[in-house]
C-alpha cells in the first residue's frame, strides 16, 4: 500500500531505485485528501487509506519522531532531510481519521503538534552577535552544521541527522 513519486507519461512507475520511491508526507496528504473525496462524491476509500496511513506510520519516522522525507517501497530509508510539511500532513491525516474513530488518531496527532513545535517552530533567545544591525545567536542540534536566519528553526540539514540554526531578531 504505497504511492510512487516517478512515473513515466503512461504513469508506470519509473524503472530503477528512482521508481521506488515513496514519501511519507505525502502518503499523509493522500490520507486527508482521500477522505475528502470520500466526503463529496460518496465512494469508499477505507482500503486505500488504511494501506497509505499504516505504511506511513510504520516507515515513515526517525528515532527522533520526524517524518523521513523519502523512503523506498520497502521502509528503507532514502534522504536525510527533514521537512516541516510532512509533520504538518501527518497532524492533519491523524486529525481527520481520529474524528473517524481510528484509534490513537488524537495521540498521534498531538505527539507530531510538539514535534512540530519543538523542532520547527522554537525560537532561540541567546542573541550572541550583531550583523547588519541584528542580532543573532546561534543554536546547535545534534551536531549537524547547517544554518538559517528568520525567525524559527528549520531543518536545512542535507543528509544529516540535525542542524545549526541562525537566528535574527530585531536590534
Amino acid at each position: 500500500g504505497t504511492l510512487g513519486e516517478y512515473f513515466t507519461e503512461d504513469l508506470s512507475p519509473v524503472e530503477g531505485e528512482v521508481g521506488r520511491i515513496v514519501e511519507p508526507g505525502h502518503h499523509y496528504e493522500w490520507v486527508w485528501l482521500l477522505r475528502r473525496f470520500e466526503r463529496v462524491a460518496n465512494r469508499r476509500v477505507q482500503p486505500y487509506v488504511d494501506a497509505l496511513y499504516a505504511h506511513a506510520d510504520r516507515h515513515g519516522f526517525d528515532d527522533r519522531g520526524l517524518v523521513l522525507g523519502e523512503i523506498e517501497v520497502d521502509g528503507t530509508a532514502r534522504a536525510g532531510v527533514r521537512r516541516a510539511w510532512p509533520v504538518a500532513e501527518g497532524i492533519r491525516a491523524n486529525l481527520v481519521e481520529a474524528g473517524l474513530g481510528r484509534a490513537q488518531g488524537e495521540s498521534r496527532a498531538l505527539r507530531l503538534v510538539e514535534v512540530l513545535r519543538e523542532r520547527f517552530l522554537t525560537r532561540v533567545r541567546r542573541p550572541e552577535r550583531r550583523l547588519a544591525g541584528k542580532a543573532y545567536g546561534w543554536k546547535r542540534q545534534q551536531g549537524c552544521a547547517a544554518g538559517r536566519h528568520g525567525g524559527y528553526n528549520s531543518t536545512l540539514c542535507k543528509g544529516g541527522v540535525g542542524q545549526l540554526n541562525l537566528v535574527a531578531y530585531p536590534a
